[in-house]
């Protein structure tokens, strides 16, 4: 099975994806407070900023199979953003 990004689907309104894409945001956020308080470690603010462009990215642009992570044809994306890695790493989850 292969998970294509959400922008070659036509089934979802440019309305309805903006609001499904916010609330993934919004979802990336609270987990990002959640896991740098449980750890007593991060940086909060590098991981909210960007927490907007992972739920794009990772629900709506890269082509990403979470269960074949080794998939010849899956995008790849590299964070040079290092103090944001919590973003990354609640995206992924």
């Amino acid at each position: 099975m292969v998970f294509e990004p959400s922008i070659f689907k036509n089934r979802m309104s440019k309305k309805s994806i903006v609001k499904d894409l916010e609330e993934k945001a919004k979802n990336i956020r609270k987990h990002i407070i959640k896991t740098i308080f449980s750890t007593g470690s991060g940086y909060l603010g590098s991981s909210l900023s960007i927490a907007d462009i992972m739920a794009v990215l990772y629900f709506h642009i890269l082509r990403v199979n979470p269960l074949k992570p080794e998939w010849d044809d899956r995008d790849r994306f590299v964070l040079s953003k290092v103090r944001a890695y919590a973003s990354l790493y609640v995206s992924l989850a």
